[in-house]
Parts: structure tokens; sequence; C-alpha cells
């Protein structure tokens, strides 16, 4: 054993008559004593004699900590580092604790290297703990020991200390920034070579490995390389500062639709969207998703953690019981959690459009469809047929928590049993109801809720509407785009929406303009639903939002804005309307459509829906 090579070495020496004596760089509580007995050992500095009852495990994350900010650290900057320490809290056998300690992903004689998420750890520790006087020290030390180093090392440090928040500038960060865009324009270059490429890859792996989230705000050329350092990693972590829809790609890309189908304890992603008929094989119907990407980014519970999966037709992810899912592409989010049936639902169940719950007032059912929480890109690109001018900046928005969010308008049926009296101009029990205002909507909402046990009626949001229109789509429809959407024809909208051209018998109108004879309202639920199993968000009466419009005299929609926001809701007394009626053109017959009416108007192509519910937690 290396003990007794010691013990014999030392006796062969004292037998050839040399005087011995050991210099020993660890206080004597680490000392074997019958070896230094033998060598007549000494501390190498005298000041690690001390022993303050510190474990070598407390004092090598002491010196961990003031090595975090570093991406290399050398035997003699490591010594550097530990000198900054009070000899009772590091001596020189803390150097060999920290180089064999497990954190550390590889060590050589150039020096020592922290694991990734190990050293995101440590900054963290040494940013929030190690005194402001020592970050100078530290800072001085690694630009001595990089500073005539290759650049790209300091450059990385230089970020690490900036995204931290640490006083004062390591290194250069004007020189650095310009370095990062150039490491970005190899990896998005179509004519750097392969050699260019992996180089820049391997150093975006090892200067972005341990950057927090934060960083990507500040420096926003880091995203793309890190989508292209990463991009062969099947389990990176996506930060959550990086959206999906940012990462780079060397070529353009259109989106497709991926259902999500839960089959027992797992979740299947099949190729296409959700149809009026499905193999009963493929299990049941969760969730509709759009990618450009063929990845999906999987995030379990509340956890920041998601990994990346392959998107084929037939990927699995497996569920655990009790445990919320995010599916998220460079399309959206599709958020998939755990419901047990509340106390208001007389029914429930699963169909080919995913999860429903019924209510019932007075033998009166209405079924309410629900729309998981999510992201997505709210309002119309300039492409679109026909599109208006407060249709856009498109935007993306985050509708979190989900919704339940009626099925069809709410009927003239449902109206009588909680209000005892019908409003409506085309009369009709399974037509909708109709000739309401805003305000009406709310004595209604409020009947309803002391009507039922836990439930939470409400408008929908502007947004929550949309959403639920598009289904996960992005096309003007959730039957696709409309070629030319025109007063005269849309045959797109013929199976899905009433609008001006099919809800009635269309007789010419002097002038040209005017009301059509004939046409009105139709009973809700006989033309195909959207894939969230929504009928009638398009067409047959406008709906009543609970969004504020711009002003009682201006009843238009409040504008949109570019950057992404959560659900949004806008102060005045007009109020949104969504969807257009039996008696719009085509061009208003879309998704993104958007205008108001004021808050007690009351007309027969306006009516409502009911969104909300309370849902229970798992």
């Amino acid at each position: 054993s290396d003990r007794a090579c010691w013990l014999r070495t030392v006796r062969r020496l004292r037998r050839a008559g040399v005087r011995v004596a050991a210099m020993v760089p660890c206080p004597t509580s680490r000392w074997d004593h019958e070896i230094a007995r033998a060598w007549n050992a000494t501390v190498w500095e005298r000041a690690s004699a001390v022993d303050d009852r510190r474990t070598p495990e407390t004092r090598a994350e002491a010196l961990l900590r003031l090595v975090a900010p570093t991406a290399l650290v050398q035997p003699g900057l490591l010594r550097a580092l530990r000198r900054l320490l009070p000899a009772a809290e590091a001596d020189a056998s803390t150097e060999v604790d920290v180089w064999r300690h497990t954190d550390v992903l590889a060590a050589d004689a150039t020096g020592l290297v922290l694991e990734r998420e190990a050293s995101a750890r440590w900054r963290a520790r040494f940013a929030a703990e190690v005194p402001e006087k020592v970050h100078a020290e530290v800072r001085r030390l690694i630009e001595h020991w990089h500073g005539r180093w290759r650049a790209e090392l300091l450059h990385a440090e230089a970020l690490a200390w900036a995204v931290h928040g640490l006083p004062g500038e390591l290194g250069r960060m004007d020189e650095a920034r310009a370095f990062f865009k150039r490491v970005e324009a190899t990896l998005c270059s179509e004519a750097a070579g392969e050699g260019e490429v992996a180089a820049a890859k391997h150093y975006g792996r090892h200067l972005l490995g341990a950057l927090p989230d934060q960083g990507f705000l500040g420096f926003p050329e880091l995203k793309n390389v890190w989508a292209a350092a990463f991009a062969d990693l099947p389990y990176a972590r996506l930060p959550s500062t990086i959206e999906p829809h940012e990462l780079f790609v060397r070529t353009p890309r259109s989106p497709r639709q991926w259902t999500a189908y839960q089959r027992a304890d797992r979740l299947v992603l099949v190729d296409g969207i959700l149809e009026q008929a499905q193999p009963y094989e493929l299990g049941s119907p969760v969730a509709t998703l759009s990618a450009g990407s063929p990845e999906v980014w999987v995030r379990r519970g509340n956890d920041a953690l998601a990994t990346r999966t392959r998107l084929t037709s037939g990927t699995e992810v497996p569920l655990r019981v009790g445990e919320r899912v995010t599916l998220r592409s460079d399309g959206g989010d599709v958020v998939i959690d755990v419901w047990v049936r509340a106390p208001w639902a007389v029914a429930a169940g699963r169909d080919r459009y995913g999860l429903w719950a019924a209510f019932e007032v007075k033998g009166v059912q209405q079924r309410l469809r629900w729309i998981p929480p999510g992201r997505f890109l709210m309002g119309s690109p300039p492409s679109e047929a026909q599109p208006k001018a407060r249709e856009g900046p498109q935007h993306w928005v985050t509708i979190d928590p989900g919704l339940w969010l009626g099925q069809t308008p709410v009927t003239q049926a449902l109206w009588r049993a909680v209000m005892a009296a019908n409003p409506s101009k085309f009369m009709g029990r399974d037509q909708p109801v109709e000739q309401v205002s805003w305000t009406d909507c709310q004595d209604f909402i409020r009947r309803l809720n002391r009507m039922l046990d836990g439930f939470a009626a409400r408008l929908p949001t502007e947004a929550e509407w949309e959403r639920a229109c598009r289904a996960g789509t992005a096309a003007a429809t959730s039957g696709g785009g409309l070629a030319q959407p025109s007063a005269d024809t849309a045959p797109e909208l013929d199976t899905i929406a009433w609008y001006d051209r099919n809800s009635g018998v269309l007789e010419p109108v002097e002038g040209g303009n005017g009301w059509p004879r004939g046409a009105g309202t139709q009973p809700v639920g006989r033309l195909r639903p959207n894939r969230y199993g929504l009928h009638d968000m398009l067409g047959n009466v406008y709906e009543w939002c609970q969004d504020r419009a711009e002003g009682p005299s201006v009843p238009y929609p409040y504008p949109y804005r570019p950057e992404h926001v959560d659900d949004p809701e806008q102060p005045a007394e007009s109020r949104v309307i969504r969807g257009g009626s039996w008696f719009s053109p085509a061009s208003a017959v879309r998704a993104a459509h958007r205008t108001a009416r004021v808050s007690g108007s009351r007309r027969a192509v306006v009516g409502f829906r009911i969104a909300g519910g309370e849902v229970s937690s798992p």
C-alpha cells in the first residue's frame, strides 16, 4: 500500500544516515501520525495547522464557489483562488479535495472543468454568497491567468460574469458580444465548412451549458447558438427563455398538424388532425398540436425542465398518475392535465374530440368542451385573404389555465330555462338566442351560477374565443383557408358555418343592399364541428366576449400589440363580438375577424357562448 511504501522509504533513508523532514500540505487533523512521526513532519503553511472543525467537504465547497466563474481552472489558478480564503477555511489539501470532487467533469495536467449543471449551481452560489470585495479579486485573477490565452475562454467567462449581475466587467464585454455574433454567423451560414460548424457547436455547448436561462434575454444572438449547438442532443433542456419558434433552422418549414391520443398510460402522437372518424385503436384524442420542426419539447408537472422528443407518427410520451404534461412546439403549447368530475356536471366523458361535461337547468342540458391551456398565434397575417387592419399584427398569446366552453352557443331553450323569457327574433327551441345585449348576458350568468353547484360561468375573453375557434390551426377557419372570400360565395364555409349565402332563401334586394329575405339563424349543432368539438364558432350568431373595446363612441376592438402577452382584457363601454353571423359575408366569417358593439345593444345577429366552470384538482 502507499502507507507501507512511505514507511519503508523513510526507514531506508534513516539506515543510510539521511536526515529526513516532510512538509505536509494539510492540517494535522488529516495526518497519519505514525508516518508523520517517522518523517519528522511539519505543516507546509503554518496557519493550516489551525483546526476550526470544518470538514474537508465544507472546505472544498468554499473553494468551489470561487472556482465557479472560470471555465477552466489551471493548478496555479486554483491555488491563487484558494489563497483568497482564510487559512483556517482552506489549505493546500483542499485543492486536492476540489480536484477529486464529484462535480468535476474532467481534470488533467492543464486544469479542471466543472460538470455543466454543477457549474451553474456553483455560479449562482458565488453570486449570492461570496462578498463583493472578493468578487473583484476573483475577477482580477481570472483576467491575469486567462487574459493571454485564446480569447474565447475569457469571452465565455465574461458572459457568465455579466449574466449573474456581478459587479465590474470581466474582460471586454463588447469584444465578447462581437465574438458570439461571429459564432452565430458561422452556425447560421450555409457557406460555413463542416469543421467550422463542428468547432462552433463544440464551443457553444461549453459556453451555454451552465448559462442560466435569463442570460438569453440580454444576448438574443445566443439563442441561435444554443439551437445549433444542442440540435443533435435529444434530451437537451430547452431554456425557459427560448421559444421553440425562435430556434434556428437552415430551411423554411411549413407547420404540420399532430394529434395526441391517450392510450392507457401514454400519449401517442399521430401525424394528422382530428377528423369525424378515427380508428378506435388510436385511443381518445386529447389535443391537437401544430409543429413546423419535427420535434416536441415535453415538460412534466411544474418543472422548468423540458426534454426534446423527435416527432414521428407513433411517438409515445409516457404518462404518470396525477401529473400534468406540457407539449411545446414551434407552433404552440398544449397542456394536458388531470380532471376529476365536478359537482355541477350531470354527465361527462370523452369522445373523438376530447373531454366534455354537461350541466342541466330545468331539464335543459348544455354540453361544454374542455379547451386545454396553451399558447397560440393570435390575429391574421397580411397574406390572409381580406384581413382587416385591426386583426394584426400577429402575436403569441398564452391561455393559462384552460377553460370550459359551450359546445354550441346558448340556445333559446336554455335562456328560457334560466330567464323565463325569450327575446329572440327567430324563434326556435334549438336556435341560438339573439337580441341579447352584453348586459343581458351578465344577468343570465349571475342567475345560472346561483342554480349550479360550484359552476363559475362567464363570457370567454377574446383570446380564449379565438384559441377555441382555431382549435390548433393557423388558417382562416377551422376547415382551412378561404381561397377568395367575397360577398358571393365561399364553398369552404358551407359545411362549418351559417352565413349570408347558406342561411336561408336568398332573394334579390333592390339596390343590392339590405336584409336577405328568408334568411335567419339556424338550429345549433347541425354543421361540422371543429377539432375541439365546438359547433357554430363561425357564423349563425356573433358571440359576445368579455373584453371591452376602445370606447362608446368608437365601437372597435382595442389594437393588438406585437409582443407575446398573457390572455388580455381591455378597458370602456363597448364590448368585442366575434365569429360572424348568418347575415355576414364570407370575408367576416373567419377566426381572426373582430368587431365590437355598445354593451347595451340588442341585435338579431348577436348571441353568446358560456365559458368557465370550476375544474377540480387532481
